[in-house]
């Protein structure tokens, strides 16, 4: 799935974070370059903890901090099937 610059906020992003759980079908997951914060990578990080088949993550160039970061990262120890996470920010 890539929406890339796609002026995705928050609100935007935790809805279809939300309605992408059940997917266990996506294999990658782009959504560079958007106005993506802390708020809405915190449901970002549920899915990641129970979506077992996405081996790529590109966040680049969004507006989070390690505070979003530290929302993900430990629901990669539960998810070990994420080869990639691109998260290089304008931050």
């Amino acid at each position: 799935l890539y929406i890339n610059c796609c002026e995705i906020e928050d609100d935007d992003f935790f809805e279809i974070s939300k309605s992408l759980k059940g997917n266990d079908k996506l294999t990658k997951f782009s959504a560079c370059y958007n106005k993506i914060e802390d708020e809405g990578l915190f449901e970002f990080a549920n899915f990641l903890k129970r979506n077992m088949s996405i081996k790529k993550v590109f966040l680049d160039g969004n507006n989070f901090t390690e505070q979003g970061l530290l929302a993900i990262l430990p629901n990669l120890h539960k998810n070990t099937s994420v080869e990639k996470l691109s998260f290089d920010t304008f931050e």
